[in-house]
């Protein structure tokens, strides 16, 4: 046999794998949810505890002030006092310096760790100096175009995973992150809302593929780009989004000197004080959306949740 038909067999027998592949995974996907949330561990804590799964940059994190005064610690003691009766559980994957791709990139896997009830992603900052891994900068809208395509096949979207979460380690950030000075040309306004925005489209997507409802987190600093974007794709998607800004402006309301609210030590970044403001919005869309996912009733008891 000609080496030419060999090749051209073999390439033959290559796309009738993929294509069976494909239909599998789509076929799985179906009842993935469900498989998902009876057959992963929950981890520490009740095994009916609810689940938060925070994901995102140093904002998520709480760069700058004690674990104990960050946003998911403060939600968590929040949700605790007004529903005494249910366990809470919230998991914090915030890691700074990370940008939305690095992000998106993990998510699916992560809500395979944790089985989350809800998912707060507070996450796009850093897209304005951080480069790693991201498919957007330098790149005209028909790659993104091409890309979203791509990102409909289970197989291509199982390859994106296996090569961003090879040697995958929770507890320490990604070398990559280590080296992404090399990335400091800011990109156009264009290209990064762009970007972002695509991350954002898939972050929700694959919260909504597993069933899980989302929120968004914009910036309390005037980040213009960055927290329109945030806005304008929340509004396209019908995510619920926290306007830090707002917090700022109530705290202030309430006599609080701005050098109370935000800490400059590695750029800016909420105090305890602010998170708590924080806290406090977030709260009632975290409720309202628990209320539909585990049946989290209002506590009568409770003053109304600030916001």
């Amino acid at each position: 046999m000609r080496p030419g038909r060999v090749a051209l067999g073999a390439l033959a027998i290559f796309a009738i794998a993929l294509l069976s592949l494909e239909v599998i995974l789509q076929i799985a996907a179906l009842s993935a949810p469900a498989v998902i949330r009876a057959a992963t561990p929950s981890g520490p804590g009740p095994a009916d505890a609810v689940t938060i799964l925070v994901v995102g940059d140093s904002h998520a994190a709480g760069a700058g002030v004690p674990r104990e005064d960050n946003l998911p610690s403060q939600l968590e003691r929040m949700l605790a006092e007004r529903h005494p009766d249910r366990a809470f559980r919230i998991v914090n994957l915030g890691l700074p310096g990370v940008n939305s791709p690095w992000v998106a990139n993990r998510l699916e896997r992560n809500i395979r760790l944790t089985n989350p009830d809800l998912i707060i992603a507070w996450v796009g900052v850093n897209d304005i100096w951080n480069a790693t891994e991201t498919d957007a900068w330098g790149n005209g809208s028909w790659a993104l175009a091409a890309r979203r395509l791509l990102l409909r096949s289970k197989v291509f979207r199982l390859a994106t995973v296996i090569w961003h979460t090879r040697g995958y380690d929770p507890d320490s950030r990604n070398k990559q992150i280590l080296e992404a000075s090399r990335y400091l040309a800011k990109p156009p306004d264009a290209e990064l809302s762009r970007g972002l925005g695509f991350d954002l489209e898939r972050i929700v997507a694959t919260a909504r593929e597993y069933g899980v409802p989302i929120i968004l987190m914009n910036y309390p600093v005037p980040y213009t780009v960055v927290n329109d974007t945030i806005q304008r794709t929340a509004g396209e998607l019908h995510v619920p989004v926290v306007d830090t800004l707002h917090d700022v402006a109530r705290a202030k309301g309430e006599g609080h000197d701005p050098s109370t609210l935000l800490t400059y030590a590695a750029g800016p970044h909420p105090t305890a004080l602010l998170y708590r403001y924080v806290a406090e919005s977030t709260l009632p869309t975290v409720e309202e959306l628990l209320r539909d996912e585990v049946k989290l009733g209002t506590p009568e008891h409770a003053a109304p949740a600030a916001g």
